[in-house]
């Protein structure tokens, strides 16, 4: 049976390093060799509400 591919998107203020981190030690805690993380970043450019 073949495994379905997940897909984790990792929003950031700058380059997404931390959160990547993060996101790559939580995978490692489940069986998921099927895993695509794709960094997104910068998404947040200020605090203020439009």
């Amino acid at each position: 049976m073949e495994e379905k591919v997940r897909r984790i998107f990792v929003c950031s203020d700058s380059v997404g390093e931390t959160a990547n981190s993060v996101v790559q030690a939580t995978i490692r805690q489940f069986n998921a060799s099927q895993v695509h993380v794709k960094r997104l970043g910068p998404c947040v450019r200020s605090m203020k509400s439009n």
